[in-house]
C-alpha cells in the first residue's frame, strides 16, 4: 500500500518513521539505488512498531526483519554525545532518500538521490510545526530553498559527517507547516538521540550507536 525509506541500524533492524507503520509494507530491499531494478538484499519484514502516540511525540517505528540484511555494513545512529559535539544551526548535513524530487511532490521515483541542506533550526523551537510535547530537542528543521526531503523520503536518514564517519542524526518526518509547495521548503526530522534507548528496548537488539 505504499513505500518509505529507511535506515538499516542493525543487522536486522530498520529504522523508519512512525507514519510509515500503516502503509502496510512487505519488503525491505537494502543496497541499491534503484528499487525497481536488479541487485540488492530483500528481506521480509517481521513487525512494524510506532513510537507510542507518534502522532503527538516521535514519529519514528523500527521494523524487525525475518532474516537478517548480510552484505551491508549497519548505520550508527547519533547519541547525546553526537548533537553535543558538532551539531548547531547552520551544519550542514545529507537528506538521502527514494522520495519524489518534484517540489509540487507528484510524478513517480524508485532511485535513491541525495542533497546538502543546512540544518536551520537544530532544536525545533521556532514556527513550522515542532511537536510542542517533545520541544526542545526532539526533532530539528533543516533544508528548504529546493534542497529537502518529499513524500517516499519519510523515514529515510539524515546523515552528519563526523571524525568516525557519516553517522545517522535524523529520520524524515514531514514538510514544514505553511510552506509553499508540498517539497522544497524544508523539513522536519526526528533527532536519534531522543530514541536510542527506546529503540533498543522494543526491538531487544543492540543497534549500531555513535560511541564519540
Amino acid at each position: 500500500q505504499g513505500s518509505c525509506t529507511g535506515t538499516l541500524i542493525a543487522p536486522d533492524v530498520v529504522l523508519t518513521a512512525g507514519h510509515c507503520e500503516g502503509a502496510t509494507m512487505t519488503d525491505v530491499i537494502a543496497n541499491t539505488t534503484d528499487y525497481q531494478g536488479t541487485g540488492g538484499v530483500r528481506s521480509t519484514i517481521k513487525s512494524i512498531t510506532a513510537y507510542p502516540n507518534w502522532e503527538t511525540s516521535y514519529d519514528v517505528s523500527v521494523i524487525v526483519l525475518n532474516t537478517p540484511i548480510t552484505g551491508v555494513t549497519p548505520r550508527k545512529i547519533g547519541t547525546a554525545c553526537t548533537f553535543t559535539e558538532g551539531f548547531a544551526d547552520n551544519t550542514m548535513v545529507h537528506l538521502v532518500g527514494f522520495g519524489l524530487t518534484d517540489t509540487a511532490g507528484m510524478g513517480n521515483n524508485t532511485k535513491l538521490n541525495e542533497a546538502m541542506a543546512p540544518v536551520t533550526d537544530a532544536d525545533c523551537t521556532g514556527p513550522g510545526g515542532c511537536v510542542a510535547s517533545i520541544k526542545p530537542g526532539g526533532e530539528f528543521i533543516a533544508g528548504g530553498g529546493g534542497k529537502d526531503s518529499c513524500f517516499g523520503d519519510s523515514g529515510g536518514p539524515v546523515y552528519l559527517d563526523t571524525p568516525r564517519g557519516p553517522v545517522v542524526v535524523g529520520a524524515v518526518s514531514r514538510g514544514l507547516d505553511g510552506s509553499a509547495t508540498p517539497c522544497g521548503g524544508g523539513g522536519i526530522y526526528v533527532r536519534t538521540d531522543k530514541i536510542v534507548d527506546w529503540i533498543e528496548t522494543t526491538t531487544g537488539r543492540t543497534v549500531e550507536k555513535d560511541l564519540c
